[in-house]
This record gives structure tokens, sequence and C-alpha cells, in this order.
């Protein structure tokens, strides 16, 4: 009896409230904690004073100012890391293990700090670590954090036998199988034993496979080389574990063997949304055939309409892009390469692909009418533009997506496509309405640069010098010097600075741009053929190659090869001429050898060229 009252008695002791905090208790926290700030703040200066006299080679007088802060503060850590680090790099362990044994004695309850001791005799080679590292192991079973930081450092210092031991007690005694796998994968594949790795990943996925993507994209990290794949095969089809067979099929897939892949793919998938990426990763790589033949097993299937809707328009755009000829049989040497103030927005298709582009269109017409669909209807302008150059017939499209569509990229695309169409017709005042027009609908600060870019590409095609140049350096002021486009412009720009004191060159050079953009390369040859009689040897020159090139475009290569020749030797298009005159023989005509001399000569006569190091590794191909 007298034991309860005992410990009812204690048991209310305990639970009287606090009493409350006087005005003198919180005056005196309040200069505790300005004095620990103003501490902290001091400690900072005298590190970094440190830490400069370090790098300048004074390791003495550093080594003063970290153990005065410690003697201060022995318990403070940014200190004790410095002159740990100092000590370490002197290799001064004996030193170490004495500065790791009065930190611990500051903070002896803080298991972190117990695991930069525990490194420190690592480092001393004292085999007292491994006892230390127990009392840590067995002391935190429940705290998972303090566990894998133990296990990091002792593996980040080469005894990894030892870590193993520790993760099989915590999976043992935490009935935790897949602790640390994940991270054994990493370290695994770091160190190139990518069996080990894999392993490791797939005893993660057993037991979390909602990861799934997280693990294959680090196995699709792993090298290509054929050893490595017939190794990660054996594994991935011995295992049993949900998930290693769709892990299969990414490797196979990876390989190139996109058959083997989709039929592993269809055994296993878990959701029709892993045959559609399937299809389109197919499209991406090229594999038009494997591509529509899941899109096809898709819509014959019994899967719910958006899927179908979805397999649909996705067995449209692989007819597209196979049908698409977008690739540059001439590597180096096209005419200002990706430079939208040059580039054609239209597309040459391959006549034996016809058949596949007029089922694109229409399956896009099809679900334009039936669905609604505004992605479709913008695919379906895209080819009647820049396939078809059905001017009237795109334009009508792309305004309705610019007016409807939900998605407001697609109505931005669409309204620059508004834009290019109005030049294809050479109507730039119309170009130019439409942009002021469209500025108050497009108001973010990337779509606001786009359209400033685009007007300045369309004052440069109206062929005013004063005004095109103008509007591009106010656009070179607002674009970041890192952005994608601005080295672009900048060639312009050095062009447009060419033409000075060329008014009526530049409206003719301007004039030829804007006839290309229009698909008209006739007029633009007869333009350009009154530009060699100028005087201005880089008229001349920019005119005689771009003059080659379109002459390229028609398979009118002896033609081509004859201006190329006449290029003079004073501009850059002297060396870009030589390449072209390669790159024709190389690609076009199969005339290796004459190539190669070509190549040859170029290397010798410009060795400083940007393009130097582009034409060893041509001729390296060629070789082998």
């Amino acid at each position: 009896m007298n034991k309860h009252i005992i410990f009812i008695f204690i048991s209310m002791l305990i639970a009287q409230p606090k009493p409350p905090q006087t005005l003198e208790d919180l005056k005196r926290k309040a200069t505790q904690n300005i004095k620990k700030n103003q501490n902290i703040k001091e400690f900072e200066i005298e590190l970094r004073q440190g830490q400069t006299l370090e790098r300048n080679g004074l390791p003495d007088d550093a080594e003063r100012i970290y153990k005065n802060v410690l003697n201060q503060d022995p318990g403070y850590t940014r200190a004790f890391t410095k002159l740990r680090g100092l000590l370490k790099n002197q290799n001064r362990f004996d030193e170490l293990i004495e500065l790791a044994d009065q930190y611990v004695s500051v903070r002896p309850k803080d298991y972190m700090v117990l695991i930069d001791q525990i490194e420190i005799y690592i480092w001393a080679e004292d085999d007292r670590w491994n006892g230390i590292a127990q009392k840590v192991l067995h002391s935190n079973l429940k705290n998972e954090h303090t566990l894998k930081s133990l296990i990091s450092k002792i593996i980040s210092n080469g005894f990894v036998d030892d870590a193993l031991t520790f993760i099989d007690v915590v999976r043992t005694k935490n009935n935790h199988p897949d602790f640390y796998a994940s991270e054994l994968g990493t370290y695994f594949r770091m160190r190139m034993a990518f069996d080990k790795s894999l392993e490791n990943y797939l005893l993660f996925l057993e037991h979390n496979p909602k990861k799934y993507q997280m693990v294959s994209s680090r196995v699709m990290s792993f090298p290509t080389d054929e050893f490595v794949v017939v190794k990660l095969r054996g594994i991935l089809q011995n295992s049993t574990v949900d998930g290693s067979k769709l892990l299969l099929s990414d490797v196979e897939f990876r390989a190139g063997n996109f058959k083997i892949s989709y039929d592993l793919l269809k055994v296993h998938y878990t959701k029709p949304g892993q045959l559609l990426q399937f299809a389109q990763h197919a499209t991406n790589a090229k594999a038009f055939d494997i591509a529509l033949t899941v899109y096809t097993n898709i819509i014959d299937s019994d899967y719910k309409n958006d899927i179908i809707r979805t397999a649909i328009y996705g067995m449209a755009q692989t007819l597209e892009t196979q049908s698409i000829k977008t690739e540059s049989l001439l590597p180096l040497s096209r005419f200002f390469d990706g430079n939208e103030f040059f580039e054609s927005p239209y597309y040459s298709v391959e006549e034996s692909l016809l058949p596949s582009l007029w089922k694109a269109v229409n399956i896009y017409d099809s679900l334009r009418i039936k669905d609604g669909n505004l992605d479709a209807t913008f695919r379906l302008a895209e080819i009647k533009f820049r396939a078809m150059n059905d001017l009237d017939g795109a334009f009508s499209l792309y305004e309705k997506v610019a007016q409807k569509a939900p998605k407001k990229d697609i109505r931005f695309l669409a309204a620059l496509r508004i834009i290019d169409i109005n030049l294809a017709k050479g109507n730039t005042e119309k170009a130019l309405a439409q942009i002021n027009s469209f500025k108050r609908n497009f108001k973010k600060g990337d779509e606001k640069l786009i359209l400033k870019i685009k007007e300045s590409q369309i004052n440069f095609y109206a062929g005013n010098f004063q005004s095109a140049g103008d509007s591009l350096i106010q656009v070179l002021k607002d674009l970041p010097k890192d952005a994608p486009r601005y080295n672009d412009l900048l060639d312009v720009q050095s062009i447009i600075l060419a033409f000075t004191d060329e008014d009526e060159s530049f409206a003719n050079f301007a004039q030829v741009q804007l006839l290309i953009r229009q698909n008209k390369r006739t007029h633009a040859l007869e333009i350009l053929s009154t530009q060699m009689e100028v005087q201005n040897n880089f008229i001349k020159d920019i005119s005689l190659y771009q003059t080659a090139y379109i002459h390229i475009l028609q398979n009118e290569f002896d033609v081509a090869t004859q201006k190329l020749i006449l290029v003079s030797g004073e501009t850059i298009f002297s060396e870009m001429s030589m390449i072209l005159h390669a790159e024709i023989l190389d690609f076009m005509v199969g005339d290796v050898g004459a190539a190669i001399d070509i190549y040859l000569q170029f290397l010798e006569d410009y060795p400083l060229s940007i393009y130097y190091d582009d034409i060893r590794i041509r001729l390296r191909e060629l070789a082998s």
C-alpha cells in the first residue's frame, strides 16, 4: 500500500507544471543566445582566416587558429573538421586520435561524433574502430540515418567486407532484407562490378516495386560493352524478381534488339502505358516497323478508349516521322546549320515513303474531325505547310489551334507558324502585324523574347540594313549569352555588319534568304548570280557558297563544285568551300579517295581552323 502511495506522490510531483519563467529568466536566456550567436560569428571569421592561411602555405598559423577556436568551444564542429583535415594531410595520426577522443568527450552521446572518431581510428590503423562501430551499430538499430552514415563511412575507407557484415546484422535484426541495397548497387556500379551492382538493385526492386523507374535508369547507365550486356542478360534471365524481365526488355532495347525487347514486354507489362512508352521510344530510335506493330496491337485490343486514341495518334506521329528526311548528309558544311534566319521550314519526303505520310494525314484528319483533337490538328497543319506547301490549308488549321488549343505551348507554336506562313507568302508587313497581335496574348518572358527574335528576322527579310541591324542589337541585349540562340544571332549580326555601305547587296541577300524560305530556289539563284559581280569579297564568297549549297540540294554536284572553285582565299568561306567540296565527294558522289586528298589538304592549309579536329575525326573514320 505504502509503495502505491509513494508512486502516486512521485507521479504528482512529476506532473506538476513548471513554474512560469520570470522576466529575469527570459533576459538571461536572451543574453546567452546573443552571446552564442556572437561567438559563432567570431569563430567563423577566425576559421575563414585559418583556411586562407592554409591555402597560402601557412599550415602552422592555420593550426593555431583552429586550436584556438576549439579551446574556446571544444565541441565546435567546423573547427574540429578543419583541424582534422589539416592533421590528416600531414599524417599526424597520433594527434588525430587525441583530437577525436577530446571531441567525443565533449559530445559523448552524439553518435555522428563517434562515427567521426571511427574514421580517424581507421586512418590511424587503430583496430579499436571496430569495437566503437559495433557499439554505434547495436545502439542505433532503429535509426536508419545513423546506420547508413556509419556504413557509408566504413565503405568509403575501404572496409567493404566489414560493412557487408554490419548490413547483414541490420537486415536480420530489423527484418529489413533490402537495407542498403540501393546504395550497394550504386557503390558496385562505380567500381564497375556490374554483376554485383545489378544483384543489389534487383534486391532493392524486389521490396520496392514502385521504384522500378529509378532502378531502370541506373541499370541503363551501365556501359553498352557486349561483355557487360552478356552479364546483365544472364542475371536477369535467371531472376525471379518481379520487374526483372522488364529490366531485361530495357537492356535488349538499348542493345538494338527491339523485337526481343517487345516480346518480353508483351508478357510482363503491368499497364498499357508501358506499351505506349515503348512505341514512342522505338519511334525515337527509328525502329519504325516495331513501333507501328506495337501501336497496331494496342488499337486491335480491348483497352480503354483513351489508350486506343493515344495509340492512333502515336501511329500517325510514327508514320509522319518515318516519311520525313531530317538528317543532313553534310555534317560540317551546311549553310549556317540550324540558324533559323537561314533555315527553310520545309522538309523533304522520301518518295517511297509517301504512302506513310498519306496514312498519317488521314489519321490526323480523322482524329481532328471525330474527336476535335487539336494536337492532331497541329500535326496535320505541319504536314500541309512543311511537306505539301499547302499554305492556305495549313493557315486555317494553325489559326484554329492558336485560338482553341488547351495547351498554351501548342497555341504559341501555332502562332509562330502563322507568322512563318505569312513569310512564305512574302508578306513581311502582315507578318509584323501578326507579331504585334500575338504580343498581347503571349506575355511570358521566353514567349516575348521569341517574338522579338521573329520580329528581328522579319526586319532582316525586309532587306532594310539599318532596321535589321538595330532590331538584332536589341534582341542580343535582352538574350542571355548562354542561350542556345545567342551564337546564331551573333553570326547573323556579323553578316549584317559585313554589308556595311552595301545597302543594295544586303537587300538582295535578304531577298535570297526569304526566297529560300519560300522554297523558290530558282529565283534565289538568279539573284545570287548578280551578287557575284560585286567588288566586296565577303559578299561575293557568301553568294558563291550559298549558290553551291542550293545546287547540292538539287543534286547538281558538278555545278556546285564549279562555284566553290571560284571562292577567294580571303574569307572564312575559303575554309568552308574546301570542306563542302570534300563532303560532296565524301557523302554525295562516293569518291572517298578524292575526298581524303581534300581533307588532308585542308589540315595542311588551315591548322588553326575550328573545324580541324572534326576533319581529323572524319579521316580516322574513313581510314577504319
